[in-house]
């Protein structure tokens, strides 16, 4: 990814430049901020983009596929889709930095759940900058201004399991 520049670069595993694609704008296939990237189980690369407040899906060699979301707090709308990761089951896990909150999509992008919210308790966050998943399927999440990272059980209603870190006192030793 190479925000600067509003573009998707591709590269093989050897650090070999092998595409690029993108331009500035709010069409089809442009940026305004990409800020998140992901491939998916069918290596179609999915990208969140904070300067429209889209995701966008491509195939791998760059071609548009698709593209969902938009400005709003509703399901399926956007503040700043800071991140995003793709499960072993094609569910696309989008984590919106304002919002404090992570929304999951089905295949064809239609909305599943939201989860989330602002906080310092379990499953809440404070500017939460990414989020992964791992083969099992628990997310994990950085929840930066509450210095942790936060895990989460796979599920219809995924809930916190343990959490690393977390805010202590400048004082405390």
């Amino acid at each position: 990814m190479d925000p600067g520049n509003h573009r998707i670069q591709k590269f093989s595993s050897q650090g070999a430049f092998l595409g690029k694609w993108g331009s500035t704008g709010s069409g089809n296939g442009q940026f305004m901020d990409p800020r998140g990237i992901a491939v998916g189980t069918n290596d179609h690369v999915f990208v969140s983009d904070i300067g429209t407040d889209r995701i966008q899906e491509f195939t791998p060699e760059g071609a548009f596929v698709s593209s969902w979301g938009g400005t709003g707090t509703g399901d399926g709308q956007f503040q700043a889709p800071i991140a995003l990761t793709v499960n072993a089951a094609s569910t696309t896990l989008v984590l919106d930095q304002p919002l404090c909150s992570i929304q999951a999509f089905a295949s064809d992008a239609s909305f599943i759940l939201s989860f989330g919210s602002y906080g310092t308790g379990d499953g809440q966050f404070r500017s939460p900058n990414d989020v992964a998943v791992d083969t099992a399927g628990n997310i994990y999440v950085a929840d930066t201004a509450n210095q942790r990272i936060q895990k989460f059980s796979p599920g219809a209603t995924p809930t916190s399991t343990t959490t690393w870190g977390g805010l202590k006192s400048r004082y405390s030793r």
